[in-house]
């Protein structure tokens, strides 16, 4: 199983904690993450059956509509309230009941995710709006997994297949 873990992109500042919720995409991040997406998929050979994962946050759903629409494959595509939180339970619970090949993309925040790749693998990784990594699990999730690999959101950008984009 791999789960790449991605930070959302760039969202309005936040004004007020009670509105954190609802923090939308800047246009600026929507026309990053496109590019991102594209980085992405040169970076995750195995999307035709991936699933793709969300955070409730607003930002966070604004995310993985952008990868499903420039990712055409992804097509399993659910809102999970516990890539919001903290705990690591949560996500290995749902990804217990997936098939051990699958690929998970899960959209997500900081601290959340760099935390979770700690405890995983072993590094502490601080992931930048659009960063990503990819985290492999031969054992399945309650069991450390290997980092396949970090990228932080300028690669991705300068990874896309068609630079005209």
């Amino acid at each position: 199983m791999v789960v790449v873990f991605i930070r959302h992109g760039i969202a309005e500042k936040s004004r007020n904690p009670e509105t954190d919720a609802a923090r939308e995409l800047t246009p600026e991040g929507r026309r990053k993450m496109a590019r991102i997406a594209k980085g992405l998929e040169r970076m995750v050979p195995d999307l035709e059956d991936a699933y793709l994962w969300t955070s409730p946050l607003v930002r966070a759903r604004q995310t993985a509509e952008i990868l499903a629409d420039r990712l055409e494959t992804l097509q399993k595509r659910k809102e999970q309230p516990f890539l919001a939180e903290q705990e690591w339970e949560g996500p290995a619970s749902a990804l217990r009941s997936l098939p051990a090949n699958a690929t998970v993309l899960m959209v997500g925040h900081e601290p959340y995710l760099g935390d979770w790749c700690k405890e995983l693998c072993g590094a502490r990784l601080l992931f930048r709006r659009g960063g990503a990594a990819a985290v492999e699990f031969s054992d399945g999730p309650d069991k450390p997994g290997t980092l396949l690999w970090f990228a932080q959101p300028r690669m991705l950008q300068m990874m896309r297949r068609d630079s005209k984009e």
